[in-house]
Protein backbone atom coordinates (compact mmCIF):
# COMPACT_ATOMS: atom_id res chain seq x y z
CA UNK A 1 0.00 0.00 0.00
CA UNK A 2 3.16 2.43 1.21
CA UNK A 3 5.43 1.11 -1.33
CA UNK A 4 5.33 4.08 -3.64
CA UNK A 5 5.26 6.28 -1.22
CA UNK A 6 7.69 5.50 0.66
CA UNK A 7 10.39 4.58 -2.35
CA UNK A 8 9.77 8.64 -3.15
CA UNK A 9 9.48 9.49 0.47
CA UNK A 10 12.84 8.13 2.57
CA UNK A 11 15.53 9.68 0.40
CA UNK A 12 13.43 13.05 0.79
CA UNK A 13 12.62 12.53 4.52
CA UNK A 14 16.66 11.39 5.36
CA UNK A 15 17.20 14.95 3.33
CA UNK A 16 15.24 16.88 5.86
CA UNK A 17 16.25 14.87 8.57
CA UNK A 18 19.56 16.40 7.15
CA UNK A 19 18.81 19.83 7.03
CA UNK A 20 17.31 19.14 10.92
CA UNK A 21 20.47 17.58 11.68
CA UNK A 22 22.78 20.66 10.97
CA UNK A 23 20.33 22.83 12.90
CA UNK A 24 20.47 20.42 15.94
CA UNK A 25 24.21 20.40 15.39
CA UNK A 26 24.01 24.11 15.76
CA UNK A 27 22.29 23.62 18.88
CA UNK A 28 23.88 21.53 20.63
CA UNK A 29 27.91 22.78 20.55
CA UNK A 30 26.31 26.05 21.11
CA UNK A 31 24.57 24.71 24.07
CA UNK A 32 27.74 23.22 24.80
CA UNK A 33 29.43 26.51 24.53
CA UNK A 34 27.27 28.86 27.05
CA UNK A 35 23.56 28.91 28.06
CA UNK A 36 23.02 32.35 27.28
CA UNK A 37 24.22 31.56 23.55
CA UNK A 38 22.05 28.80 23.53
CA UNK A 39 19.02 31.43 24.22
CA UNK A 40 20.51 33.78 22.08
CA UNK A 41 20.27 31.22 19.31
CA UNK A 42 17.07 30.37 19.95
CA UNK A 43 15.67 33.85 19.78
CA UNK A 44 17.72 34.82 16.71
CA UNK A 45 16.76 31.42 15.24
CA UNK A 46 13.00 32.03 15.56
CA UNK A 47 13.17 35.25 13.67
CA UNK A 48 15.53 34.10 11.28
CA UNK A 49 12.55 30.81 10.78
CA UNK A 50 9.98 33.34 9.57
CA UNK A 51 12.31 34.51 6.27
CA UNK A 52 13.71 30.86 5.74
CA UNK A 53 10.43 29.11 6.35
CA UNK A 54 8.39 30.94 3.96
CA UNK A 55 11.59 31.08 1.11
CA UNK A 56 11.45 26.87 1.42
CA UNK A 57 8.09 27.25 1.37
CA UNK A 58 7.40 29.64 -1.56
CA UNK A 59 9.95 26.95 -3.45
CA UNK A 60 7.59 24.03 -3.41
CA UNK A 61 5.94 25.94 -6.73
CA UNK A 62 9.48 23.37 -8.09
CA UNK A 63 7.92 20.09 -7.15
CA UNK A 64 4.41 21.49 -7.60
CA UNK A 65 4.90 22.74 -11.54
CA UNK A 66 7.81 19.78 -12.62
CA UNK A 67 6.26 17.01 -10.87
CA UNK A 68 2.87 18.67 -13.07
CA UNK A 69 4.93 18.73 -16.20
CA UNK A 70 6.76 15.95 -15.40
CA UNK A 71 3.67 13.54 -15.57
CA UNK A 72 2.35 15.07 -18.56
CA UNK A 73 5.27 13.95 -20.72
CA UNK A 74 6.49 17.74 -20.85
CA UNK A 75 9.80 17.22 -20.51
CA UNK A 76 10.88 20.67 -21.77
CA UNK A 77 9.08 22.20 -19.57
CA UNK A 78 10.62 20.93 -16.23
CA UNK A 79 13.74 22.88 -17.62
CA UNK A 80 11.96 26.17 -18.37
CA UNK A 81 10.81 25.87 -14.85
CA UNK A 82 13.89 25.40 -13.19
CA UNK A 83 15.11 28.06 -15.33
CA UNK A 84 12.76 30.54 -14.01
CA UNK A 85 12.76 29.18 -10.32
CA UNK A 86 16.70 29.83 -10.27
CA UNK A 87 15.87 33.74 -10.65
CA UNK A 88 12.80 33.31 -8.60
CA UNK A 89 15.04 32.20 -5.53
CA UNK A 90 17.98 34.46 -6.23
CA UNK A 91 15.95 37.58 -6.07
CA UNK A 92 14.26 36.17 -2.63
CA UNK A 93 17.94 35.26 -0.77
CA UNK A 94 19.22 38.37 -2.17
CA UNK A 95 15.74 40.25 -0.85
CA UNK A 96 15.85 38.53 2.49
CA UNK A 97 19.24 39.02 2.96
CA UNK A 98 19.00 42.89 3.19
CA UNK A 99 15.73 42.84 4.81
CA UNK A 100 17.80 41.19 7.53
CA UNK A 101 20.53 43.37 8.54
CA UNK A 102 17.98 46.07 7.79
CA UNK A 103 15.77 45.37 10.39
CA UNK A 104 18.53 44.19 13.20
CA UNK A 105 17.92 47.47 15.00
CA UNK A 106 13.92 46.80 15.49
CA UNK A 107 15.35 43.28 17.36
CA UNK A 108 15.08 45.52 20.56
CA UNK A 109 11.00 45.75 20.12
CA UNK A 110 10.93 42.27 21.23
CA UNK A 111 11.26 42.87 25.02
CA UNK A 112 14.06 40.34 25.15
CA UNK A 113 17.19 40.32 27.56
CA UNK A 114 20.01 42.92 26.23
CA UNK A 115 22.19 39.84 27.00
CA UNK A 116 20.51 37.65 24.78
CA UNK A 117 20.26 40.87 22.10
CA UNK A 118 23.77 41.36 22.31
CA UNK A 119 24.40 38.13 21.16
CA UNK A 120 21.61 37.77 18.66
CA UNK A 121 22.20 40.62 16.27
CA UNK A 122 25.35 39.81 14.74
CA UNK A 123 24.48 35.88 14.30
CA UNK A 124 21.44 37.25 12.02
CA UNK A 125 22.83 39.41 10.21
CA UNK A 126 25.60 36.66 9.08
CA UNK A 127 22.95 33.66 8.96
CA UNK A 128 20.58 36.01 7.17
CA UNK A 129 23.08 35.69 4.22
CA UNK A 130 22.79 32.36 4.47
CA UNK A 131 19.19 32.48 2.70
CA UNK A 132 20.54 33.20 -0.61
CA UNK A 133 22.50 30.04 -0.89
CA UNK A 134 19.87 27.87 0.64
CA UNK A 135 17.41 28.99 -1.74
CA UNK A 136 19.34 28.13 -4.59
CA UNK A 137 19.79 24.67 -3.65
CA UNK A 138 16.25 24.18 -2.78
CA UNK A 139 15.15 25.16 -6.40
CA UNK A 140 17.75 22.61 -7.45
CA UNK A 141 16.98 19.80 -4.64
CA UNK A 142 12.63 20.43 -5.54
CA UNK A 143 13.63 19.99 -9.12
CA UNK A 144 15.90 16.72 -9.10
CA UNK A 145 13.01 14.98 -6.49
CA UNK A 146 10.35 15.97 -8.66
CA UNK A 147 11.70 14.17 -11.33
CA UNK A 148 12.18 11.16 -8.97
CA UNK A 149 15.58 11.84 -8.77
CA UNK A 150 15.95 12.11 -4.65
CA UNK A 151 19.73 10.34 -4.21
CA UNK A 152 21.57 13.47 -5.28
CA UNK A 153 20.15 16.17 -2.80
CA UNK A 154 20.35 13.25 0.04
CA UNK A 155 24.01 12.72 -0.51
CA UNK A 156 25.06 16.57 -0.74
CA UNK A 157 22.75 17.27 2.54
CA UNK A 158 24.48 14.32 4.33
CA UNK A 159 28.18 15.84 3.19
CA UNK A 160 26.78 18.81 4.77
CA UNK A 161 26.36 17.67 7.91
CA UNK A 162 29.53 16.81 8.40
CA UNK A 163 31.13 20.18 7.17
CA UNK A 164 28.72 22.19 8.89
CA UNK A 165 29.73 19.79 12.28
CA UNK A 166 33.63 20.51 11.21
CA UNK A 167 33.06 24.20 10.82
CA UNK A 168 31.29 25.06 13.86
CA UNK A 169 34.24 23.10 15.90
CA UNK A 170 36.46 25.47 14.50
CA UNK A 171 34.94 28.66 14.38
CA UNK A 172 32.56 28.12 17.69
CA UNK A 173 35.80 26.96 20.05
CA UNK A 174 38.36 28.44 17.70
CA UNK A 175 40.62 25.92 16.65
CA UNK A 176 43.60 25.52 14.16
CA UNK A 177 44.38 29.15 14.91
CA UNK A 178 40.94 30.85 14.26
CA UNK A 179 39.75 32.95 17.24
CA UNK A 180 37.15 31.56 19.05
CA UNK A 181 34.02 33.49 17.82
CA UNK A 182 30.96 31.24 19.82
CA UNK A 183 27.60 31.66 18.28
CA UNK A 184 28.84 33.89 15.82
CA UNK A 185 30.93 31.22 14.30
CA UNK A 186 27.95 29.05 14.33
CA UNK A 187 26.73 31.68 12.02
CA UNK A 188 29.90 31.83 9.68
CA UNK A 189 29.96 27.85 9.53
CA UNK A 190 26.33 27.55 8.74
CA UNK A 191 26.79 30.36 5.41
CA UNK A 192 30.00 28.69 4.49
CA UNK A 193 28.19 25.06 4.18
CA UNK A 194 24.73 26.61 2.77
CA UNK A 195 27.36 27.65 -0.05
CA UNK A 196 29.01 24.36 -0.71
CA UNK A 197 26.29 22.41 -0.57
CA UNK A 198 24.52 24.24 -3.29
CA UNK A 199 27.76 24.45 -5.59
CA UNK A 200 27.71 20.24 -4.80
CA UNK A 201 24.18 19.82 -6.07
CA UNK A 202 24.66 22.07 -9.26
CA UNK A 203 27.71 20.16 -9.86
CA UNK A 204 26.13 16.61 -9.38
CA UNK A 205 22.85 17.93 -11.28
CA UNK A 206 24.72 18.93 -14.73
CA UNK A 207 27.05 15.87 -15.03
CA UNK A 208 24.28 13.52 -14.32
CA UNK A 209 22.84 11.95 -18.00
CA UNK A 210 19.19 11.37 -16.61
CA UNK A 211 18.75 15.15 -16.57
CA UNK A 212 19.72 15.90 -19.98
CA UNK A 213 15.85 15.31 -21.68
CA UNK A 214 15.12 17.77 -18.72
CA UNK A 215 17.18 21.01 -19.22
CA UNK A 216 16.05 23.93 -20.97
CA UNK A 217 17.36 24.46 -24.41
CA UNK A 218 19.08 28.02 -23.47
CA UNK A 219 19.93 29.25 -20.44
CA UNK A 220 19.58 32.78 -21.16
CA UNK A 221 16.55 32.17 -23.76
CA UNK A 222 13.95 34.77 -22.64
CA UNK A 223 11.85 34.93 -19.90
CA UNK A 224 8.05 33.66 -19.86
CA UNK A 225 6.14 36.32 -17.99
CA UNK A 226 3.34 33.56 -17.61
CA UNK A 227 5.94 30.95 -15.99
CA UNK A 228 6.51 33.80 -13.56
CA UNK A 229 2.75 34.36 -13.28
CA UNK A 230 2.04 31.08 -12.22
CA UNK A 231 5.22 29.93 -9.86
CA UNK A 232 4.40 33.45 -8.02
CA UNK A 233 1.05 32.57 -7.76
CA UNK A 234 1.55 29.05 -5.95
CA UNK A 235 4.72 29.78 -4.43
CA UNK A 236 3.56 33.23 -2.35
CA UNK A 237 0.77 31.69 -0.66
CA UNK A 238 2.64 28.66 -0.32
CA UNK A 239 4.99 30.74 1.42
CA UNK A 240 2.29 32.29 3.71
CA UNK A 241 1.31 29.29 4.67
CA UNK A 242 4.76 28.32 6.17
CA UNK A 243 4.65 31.66 7.28
CA UNK A 244 1.72 31.62 9.31
CA UNK A 245 2.29 28.49 11.07
CA UNK A 246 6.23 29.41 11.67
CA UNK A 247 4.95 32.86 12.80
CA UNK A 248 2.53 31.26 15.58
CA UNK A 249 6.01 29.25 16.61
CA UNK A 250 8.06 31.98 16.85
CA UNK A 251 5.98 34.36 18.79
CA UNK A 252 6.02 31.43 21.15
CA UNK A 253 9.68 31.84 21.69
CA UNK A 254 9.27 35.56 21.74
CA UNK A 255 6.75 35.36 25.07
CA UNK A 256 8.99 32.67 26.29
CA UNK A 257 11.57 34.92 26.53
CA UNK A 258 8.93 37.49 27.93
CA UNK A 259 8.90 34.27 30.78
CA UNK A 260 12.36 33.66 31.44
CA UNK A 261 15.65 32.74 29.87
CA UNK A 262 15.38 29.28 31.11
CA UNK A 263 12.24 29.06 29.87
CA UNK A 264 13.17 30.24 26.01
CA UNK A 265 16.58 27.77 26.06
CA UNK A 266 14.09 25.52 26.92
CA UNK A 267 11.68 25.95 24.22
CA UNK A 268 14.36 25.51 21.55
CA UNK A 269 15.47 22.61 22.92
CA UNK A 270 12.50 21.04 22.65
CA UNK A 271 11.37 22.56 19.30
CA UNK A 272 14.38 21.20 17.78
CA UNK A 273 13.71 17.89 18.85
CA UNK A 274 10.15 18.34 17.69
CA UNK A 275 11.28 19.70 14.34
CA UNK A 276 13.68 16.76 13.68
CA UNK A 277 10.53 14.86 13.90
CA UNK A 278 7.96 16.68 12.02
CA UNK A 279 11.00 16.42 9.31
CA UNK A 280 9.70 13.14 8.35
CA UNK A 281 6.43 14.68 8.50
CA UNK A 282 8.01 17.39 5.96
CA UNK A 283 9.27 14.45 3.75
CA UNK A 284 6.07 12.86 3.25
CA UNK A 285 4.68 16.11 2.07
CA UNK A 286 6.96 16.33 -0.01
CA UNK A 287 6.09 13.52 -1.72
CA UNK A 288 2.74 13.52 -1.51
CA UNK A 289 2.96 16.92 -4.04
CA UNK A 290 5.05 15.25 -6.39
CA UNK A 291 3.21 11.64 -6.79
CA UNK A 292 -0.39 13.93 -6.26
CA UNK A 293 1.16 16.29 -9.06
CA UNK A 294 1.80 13.33 -11.56
CA UNK A 295 -1.43 12.10 -10.97
CA UNK A 296 -2.83 15.41 -11.42
CA UNK A 297 -0.71 16.31 -14.78
CA UNK A 298 -1.83 12.97 -16.56
CA UNK A 299 -5.72 14.16 -15.59
CA UNK A 300 -6.05 11.41 -13.18
CA UNK A 301 -7.74 12.39 -10.53
CA UNK A 302 -8.83 9.10 -8.86
CA UNK A 303 -4.99 7.82 -8.58
CA UNK A 304 -4.09 11.28 -7.04
CA UNK A 305 -6.52 10.98 -4.42
CA UNK A 306 -5.16 7.16 -3.25
CA UNK A 307 -1.66 8.89 -3.43
CA UNK A 308 -3.08 11.61 -0.98
CA UNK A 309 -4.76 9.26 1.10
CA UNK A 310 -1.68 6.71 1.27
CA UNK A 311 0.60 9.31 2.35
CA UNK A 312 -1.81 10.92 5.11
CA UNK A 313 -1.93 6.82 6.72
CA UNK A 314 1.95 7.04 6.24
CA UNK A 315 2.38 10.00 8.13
CA UNK A 316 -0.10 8.78 11.11
CA UNK A 317 1.65 6.14 11.68
CA UNK A 318 5.04 7.38 12.12
CA UNK A 319 4.24 10.74 13.45
CA UNK A 320 2.33 8.05 16.41
CA UNK A 321 5.42 6.05 16.85
CA UNK A 322 7.61 9.29 17.40
CA UNK A 323 4.91 10.50 19.70
CA UNK A 324 5.53 7.61 21.85
CA UNK A 325 9.16 8.12 21.96
CA UNK A 326 8.69 11.87 23.23
CA UNK A 327 6.41 10.57 25.77
CA UNK A 328 8.66 7.93 27.20
CA UNK A 329 11.39 9.57 26.74
CA UNK A 330 10.61 13.40 27.95
CA UNK A 331 13.08 13.32 31.05
CA UNK A 332 16.34 12.15 28.79
CA UNK A 333 16.39 13.26 25.74
CA UNK A 334 16.91 16.95 26.42
CA UNK A 335 19.84 16.08 27.62
CA UNK A 336 21.21 16.41 24.50
CA UNK A 337 21.59 19.80 24.66
CA UNK A 338 22.21 20.86 28.48
CA UNK A 339 22.77 18.95 31.80
CA UNK A 340 21.23 22.32 33.65
CA UNK A 341 18.55 20.94 36.08
CA UNK A 342 16.17 23.76 35.86
CA UNK A 343 16.03 24.17 32.08
CA UNK A 344 15.93 20.39 31.67
CA UNK A 345 12.86 19.88 33.78
CA UNK A 346 10.76 22.87 31.76
CA UNK A 347 11.91 20.88 28.20
CA UNK A 348 10.70 17.67 29.62
CA UNK A 349 7.19 19.78 30.38
CA UNK A 350 7.57 20.35 26.72
CA UNK A 351 8.36 17.51 25.31
CA UNK A 352 5.13 15.60 26.47
CA UNK A 353 2.77 18.38 24.99
CA UNK A 354 5.24 17.79 21.37
CA UNK A 355 4.36 13.81 21.89
CA UNK A 356 0.47 14.59 21.59
CA UNK A 357 0.72 16.98 18.60
CA UNK A 358 2.89 14.68 16.64
CA UNK A 359 0.07 13.26 15.05
CA UNK A 360 -1.58 16.75 13.95
CA UNK A 361 1.29 18.22 12.86
CA UNK A 362 1.98 15.42 10.59
CA UNK A 363 -1.41 15.60 8.83
CA UNK A 364 -1.56 19.25 8.57
CA UNK A 365 1.96 19.25 6.47
CA UNK A 366 0.91 16.43 4.54
CA UNK A 367 -2.58 17.99 3.84
CA UNK A 368 -0.81 20.90 2.46
CA UNK A 369 1.59 18.58 0.21
CA UNK A 370 -1.68 16.71 -1.54
CA UNK A 371 -3.68 20.03 -1.97
CA UNK A 372 -0.51 21.79 -3.30
CA UNK A 373 -0.18 19.09 -6.12
CA UNK A 374 -3.53 19.54 -7.41
CA UNK A 375 -2.88 23.01 -7.15
CA UNK A 376 -5.44 24.32 -4.17
CA UNK A 377 -3.31 27.15 -3.14
CA UNK A 378 -5.44 29.68 -1.75
CA UNK A 379 -8.32 28.30 0.46
CA UNK A 380 -5.52 26.03 2.16
CA UNK A 381 -3.44 29.35 2.53
CA UNK A 382 -7.39 31.25 4.41
CA UNK A 383 -7.45 28.47 6.75
CA UNK A 384 -3.17 28.30 7.97
CA UNK A 385 -4.00 32.23 8.44
CA UNK A 386 -7.00 31.38 10.71
CA UNK A 387 -5.69 28.75 12.53
CA UNK A 388 -2.20 29.87 13.69
CA UNK A 389 -2.96 33.99 13.39
CA UNK A 390 -6.41 33.78 14.59
CA UNK A 391 -6.78 31.01 17.06
CA UNK A 392 -3.56 29.35 18.30
CA UNK A 393 -1.73 32.42 18.79
CA UNK A 394 -4.53 34.14 21.16
CA UNK A 395 -5.19 31.13 22.84
CA UNK A 396 -1.00 30.66 23.29
CA UNK A 397 -0.71 34.18 24.73
CA UNK A 398 -4.02 33.62 26.99
CA UNK A 399 -2.95 29.99 28.18
CA UNK A 400 0.70 31.31 29.27
CA UNK A 401 -0.25 35.31 30.65
CA UNK A 402 -3.67 34.88 32.37
CA UNK A 403 -3.71 31.63 33.67
CA UNK A 404 -1.97 29.19 35.99
CA UNK A 405 0.13 27.23 33.11
CA UNK A 406 2.34 29.69 32.51
CA UNK A 407 5.29 28.45 29.99
CA UNK A 408 3.43 24.84 29.65
CA UNK A 409 -0.13 27.41 28.76
CA UNK A 410 1.66 28.18 25.58
CA UNK A 411 2.94 24.96 23.97
CA UNK A 412 -1.10 23.59 24.72
CA UNK A 413 -1.99 26.79 22.52
CA UNK A 414 0.29 25.53 19.90
CA UNK A 415 -0.81 21.96 20.48
CA UNK A 416 -4.62 23.07 19.45
CA UNK A 417 -3.95 25.29 17.13
CA UNK A 418 -2.31 21.95 15.18
CA UNK A 419 -4.97 20.34 16.07
CA UNK A 420 -7.92 22.18 14.44
CA UNK A 421 -5.33 22.72 11.35
CA UNK A 422 -4.97 18.98 10.66
CA UNK A 423 -8.74 18.43 10.88
CA UNK A 424 -9.86 21.60 8.01
CA UNK A 425 -6.53 20.50 6.05
CA UNK A 426 -7.64 16.83 5.81
CA UNK A 427 -11.23 17.73 5.30
CA UNK A 428 -10.44 19.93 2.28
CA UNK A 429 -7.92 17.68 0.46
CA UNK A 430 -10.96 14.87 0.99
CA UNK A 431 -13.57 17.15 -0.32
CA UNK A 432 -11.72 18.19 -3.52
CA UNK A 433 -10.97 14.46 -4.59
CA UNK A 434 -13.80 12.81 -3.43
CA UNK A 435 -16.20 12.91 -6.10
CA UNK A 436 -13.02 12.36 -9.04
Amino acid sequence: MFKKTLKLSTPIILSQFGQMAIQLTDVAMVGRYSSLSLAASAFAGSVFALFIVFGMASSTFVSTLVSQAYGAGHHFKCGEILRHAIIINLLMGLSMGFIIQLGIPFLVFFGQDPRVLEEAAPYLIVVGWSSLPIFLFQALRQYSEALTQTIPPMLITAAGILLNALFNWIFIFGKFGFPELGLLGAAYSTLLCRILMFVGLAWLIARDPYFKDFFPKSWLAKFQPSIFKTAIKIGFPSGFQGLFEMGTFAMAAVMMGWIGVNELAAHQIALSMAATTFMVALGISFAATILVGMAFGRGQMSEARRAGIRALFLGIITMGLFGIFFAIGHHYLPRIYTEDPQILQIAGDFMVVAAIFQIFDGVQVISLGCLRGISDIRMPTLITLFNYSFWALPLCYYLGFHTSLGAIGIWIGLALGLLTASLALSFRFLQLVKYQ
